[in-house]
Parts: C-alpha cells; sequence; structure tokens
C-alpha cells in the first residue's frame, strides 16, 4: 500500500466499465481516484491492450499533464484530478421491509 498511501500521493486505483473498482485493482482507504482500467496502446504499428492500475495510473498522469499544459498549477491539477475522478461508495442497497 506504500508509497500510494502517503496523504501527499494520489492514489490511483483501476475501474470498470461500470464505474466501479474492477476486480483486479488495488482497494482500501487510502486510494483516491479511480481511473479507467483499460487501454488499447499503438506502437509499432500494433495494437496491444494493457489493463490493471498501471493503465489507470498512465491515464491520471496524462489528465495532470494536460491540465498543467494548459497553465495550471501543480496544486490546481492535483485538486481538479482529486474532485473529478475521487473513488465513489458504492450504492447502498435498498432496505425492504
Amino acid at each position: 500500500t506504500y508509497p500510494a498511501a502517503y496523504p501527499e500521493v494520489v492514489a490511483v486505483t483501476a475501474g470498470d466499465k461500470r464505474g466501479n473498482i474492477a476486480p483486479y485493482a488495488n482497494r482500501g482507504s487510502f486510494v483516491d481516484v479511480m481511473a479507467p482500467g483499460v487501454s488499447l496502446v499503438q506502437y509499432d504499428g500494433q495494437s496491444f491492450l494493457v489493463s490493471g492500475t498501471s493503465a489507470s495510473t498512465a491515464y491520471v498522469s496524462g489528465t495532470a499533464a494536460g491540465y498543467r499544459a494548459g497553465g495550471k498549477s501543480t496544486a490546481q491539477a492535483e485538486q481538479y484530478i482529486r474532485e473529478t475522478l475521487a473513488v465513489k461508495p458504492p450504492p447502498k442497497p435498498p432496505i425492504r421491509p
């Protein structure tokens, strides 16, 4: 869980297509944000399917880089990521009488 669990680190996990934490992904109270856990990567004329938290972390890193390239500070980029990609708690099942 460390170094991801340090408070100054943005801990990333992988999400599935329904917006839930993927079954294979890291989970725990230290996880801050979730991003797509599957990416199609083009390299040397071939396509590769990449899945896991590594793909998610690349997505978040690219988002931060794009935000910074737009003139925002590191703190603003971090705040944007933490707010827009925050892990949402799963919905509670309905209470039945």
